[in-house]
């Protein structure tokens, strides 16, 4: 029961926690309950260990041997159990790393893209800086040289005109 729990909660995650909930609270009852029958187990085995010692070993006892059958042959169906969910719990476990790990994947391929591009930008304005910069140091020797010549043309009708 609460395997087809554990199934219908994995089918209806988007539901919220309230099969979850559930599922651990029978999870936990049914451990507990194992528990006590383990406990009652251990008491009846130290009660027929006990007895035997008083009484003599019947290991003719048709009984004693098909509990001890029963009692092995539960312990190994609880194990195979335990097994069969950890491995459930494992491989969904497994799903979600590996659907992080693509979509993590995919945001880096975004960020090395944009990175690119960014780069890509940065060296096309570095080229433009640049050749403002030569432009804008032209200009100024272009001013300073018409400025000059100015003066020079200012001096020489300055000199003439005295004269």
């Amino acid at each position: 029961m609460v395997e087809q729990m554990e199934l219908e909660e994995r089918e209806r995650s988007r539901d919220g926690g309230i099969l979850t909930k559930k599922s651990k609270a029978c999870k936990k009852e049914m451990d507990i309950l194992q528990k006590e029958l383990r406990q009652a187990r251990v008491a009846y085995s130290d009660d027929v260990l006990s007895r035997t010692a008083l009484l003599g070993d019947e290991t003719d006892d048709p009984r004693a041997v098909l509990l001890s059958a029963t009692d092995r042959l539960e312990n190994s169906s609880r194990d195979l159990e335990r097994g069969f969910c950890m491995t459930t719990e494992t491989e969904a476990m497994g799903r979600d790393i590996l659907g992080n790990l693509s979509r993590d994947r995919e945001t880096m391929q975004r960020a090395r893209e944009r990175l690119r591009e960014t780069d890509a930008g940065l060296g096309q304005g570095s080229r433009i800086l640049t050749s403002m910069m030569r432009r804008a140091m032209q200009n100024k020797v272009i001013l300073i040289g018409i400025g000059l010549l100015a003066i020079v043309v200012i001096s020489l009708i300055v000199y003439f005109s005295l004269r």
